[in-house]
């Protein structure tokens, strides 16, 4: 043992959005006789034993046809009864979305009509916002006040889509420049020698070659951390402007009995759902408080809300 009563065959790593601890990378190029060593070794050393109740494998794979990278995290809990429960999670970007092969006539031509369209999209973008401007301008001028724009429903939905809309051409080029840093190996050499008789999981350069891998898994967190929020937001928006077509089809008749008559329902539609959610947030809570101790679905608010919300949605309680 050394100072610190830490055994001189493992070591102590402080990484970057993680827990320190003695994190281990198994090594690609390990063959199956290598990989029972170092599993061997981490059961000498306490790392998987009869009370492990967690194990999280992480792994970042790259489908080189696609130029998609997955990261896929997988848990197992060891639970009280001897069971195995498995959880896993995939989170996949394209790092490249502007890539074609530039012998394909095709490719090249999506591509042009990919970068015009996105070109369309931010310009449509901009002269929504300025029709809004000179809406307000408008009222403004006729009325003296900004009460008279802002007293209609439907200016607030136009003012949010259009917010949501700029959000999202700003993330899609923070991800660009994202992608454009992103870097990684197709190897990191964490271990100084696994072939050594002892201190497997001795590290080399001084741990310098598993930060850079832990950085980059953390840079590629980020990207889809983000993309999630970029497709969330669009998400949003498309019902937004699902409610910004309906306004405009009122002009017509027969289109805008829709409109007309969602207007008039208005107040009874938000009663109902504030009822719902009343009713949906009761049963959430005696789900946790009731069956939280022994059903999975129920262990947090958290996952109880998921589950009542899809129960009521579904009407499928399996």
């Amino acid at each position: 043992l050394n100072k610190q009563g830490t055994p001189f065959g493992f070591f102590s790593q402080s990484l970057d959005g993680r827990v320190d601890g003695f994190a281990v990378l198994v090594d690609i190029n390990l063959r199956e006789a290598a990989f029972s060593r170092v599993m061997a070794y981490l059961e000498e050393g306490f790392f998987l034993d009869q009370y492990t109740k967690t194990l999280s494998v992480e792994l970042l794979t790259y489908n080189g046809q696609h130029r998609y990278l997955c990261a896929l995290v997988v848990t197992f809990t060891f639970t009280e009864g001897g069971q195995i429960e498995i959880d896993y999670s995939t989170n996949t970007a394209d790092v490249q979305p502007y890539f074609y092969d530039r012998n394909d006539k095709g490719a090249e031509r999506m591509f042009n009509l990919r970068v015009g369209m996105e070109a369309f999209f931010v310009l449509l973008v901009f002269l929504m916002l300025l029709v809004e401007v000179m809406e307000l301008v408008q009222c403004v001028v006729a009325t003296g006040s900004v009460t008279g724009y802002f007293a209609s429903l439907w200016n607030y939905i136009d003012l949010t889509s259009i917010a949501l809309l700029s959000v999202c051409i700003a993330f899609w080029g923070l991800m660009l420049t994202r992608f454009v840093t992103f870097t990684t190996l197709h190897r990191y050499d964490v271990y100084l020698d696994n072939s050594q008789a002892a201190r497997l999981l001795e590290m080399g350069q001084g741990g310098s070659p598993l930060r850079a891998f832990v950085g980059m898994v953390n840079d590629f967190n980020t990207i889809v951390n983000m993309q999630v929020l970029y497709v969330t937001f669009h998400g949003v928006n498309i019902f937004l402007c699902l409610l910004r077509f309906l306004k405009h089809c009122d002009f017509q008749p027969r289109m805008g009995v829709v409109t007309r008559t969602l207007s008039r329902a208005f107040l009874d539609l938000v009663h109902f759902f504030a009822l719902v959610a009343i009713v949906l947030g009761i049963y959430t809570f005696l789900g946790q408080i009731v069956f939280g101790s022994h059903v999975q679905q129920f262990s947090t608010l958290a996952k109880a809300s998921r589950t009542v919300i899809s129960w009521s949605l579904a009407g499928d309680d399996r």
